[in-house]
């Protein structure tokens, strides 16, 4: 996803990335983040926490998995 939405400008995807807001931390194994909400370092560089919800979150499921409803 990254190699076209990145160069576009569009989104970033970030792999296992701990999602904190609130109390409650999610870790989906690719979350999504639209272009302008990305949170950065005053270098320019891509903070390590997030401390908002990813615009898209995708859990994969492996077979010895169960889905969870919440």
């Amino acid at each position: 996803m990254n190699g076209i939405a990145r160069s576009q400008k569009i989104a970033y995807t970030l792999p296992k990335l701990r999602c904190t807001f609130g109390d409650a931390s999610i870790v989906p194994d690719v979350s999504v983040f639209r272009w302008d909400r990305i949170l950065k370092t005053l270098s320019g560089r891509i903070v390590n926490r997030f401390e908002i919800h990813p615009d898209w979150a995708i859990e994969i499921l492996s077979p010895e998995q169960r889905l969870k409803k919440y």
